[in-house]
């Protein structure tokens, strides 16, 4: 819920897990398919240790899919193509579009975030340190998602930020900023024009 200055409360219904799981998945599905793509054409054409050597794989490959969240989520209006298609969209917790820095905070943080299996291949590489630290840093994010009220992982705990659902749960004809029909109203409680706005906010309260 997010009071505005206009003392209307918008309220933003929170992205339920499967819908941010499944945004997940269809963006792994993209980058693994450029990156199939990219690869074949590179085995077919100047073959890959050629584009390796020419930096080309890390230019075109390795750079766009550690930076794609990041890079979407700052032009898309904090969605990528997966948060896109399903719907939901990153806002920063007073409800308006999140700054870049919060974009680049929740995207470092995404290595810890998702990195319990790479925790754990550092802990069996021998790596305990690294291991450690990414292993015990994802299970603090998923505690705080389960356990905050917005459903924020440590990225968003740390930027600020939530992951909500892109449409509204309610419509324009919620609002007053709608046509009545006043034909036929008969007024039920005319001594109410005699409130100041003071007294109706006390009331509010």
């Amino acid at each position: 819920q997010v009071n505005t200055s206009f003392n209307i409360d918008l309220q933003f219904q929170t992205a339920p897990f499967h819908l941010r799981l499944f945004a997940w998945i269809v963006d792994m599905i993209m980058l693994y398919i450029y990156i199939f793509v990219l690869s074949y054409l590179f085995a077919t054409t100047i073959s890959l240790d050629n584009a390796q050597n020419f930096g080309l794989v890390e230019l075109l490959i390795v750079i766009p899919y550690l930076a794609y969240h990041f890079v979407c989520e700052l032009f898309m209006n904090g969605q990528s193509f997966g948060k896109k298609l399903l719907g939901v969209q990153v806002v920063s917790l007073n409800g308006k579009n999140a700054s870049s820095s919060q974009y680049l905070l929740r995207w470092l943080l995404r290595t810890i975030d998702f990195g319990f299996f790479l925790g754990v291949v550092f802990l069996v590489s021998g790596n305990l340190f690294l291991g450690g630290v990414i292993l015990i840093g994802s299970v603090i994010s998923i505690i705080l998602f389960i356990t905050t009220p917005n459903n924020q992982r440590l990225g968003d705990f740390l930027a600020g930020t939530v992951v909500v659902m892109k449409k509204l749960p309610y419509n324009l004809n919620d609002t007053i900023f709608k046509e009545l029909d006043v034909k036929n109203y008969k007024v039920v409680f005319p001594m109410v024009m005699r409130l100041s706005d003071k007294d109706i906010n006390l009331i509010n309260n």
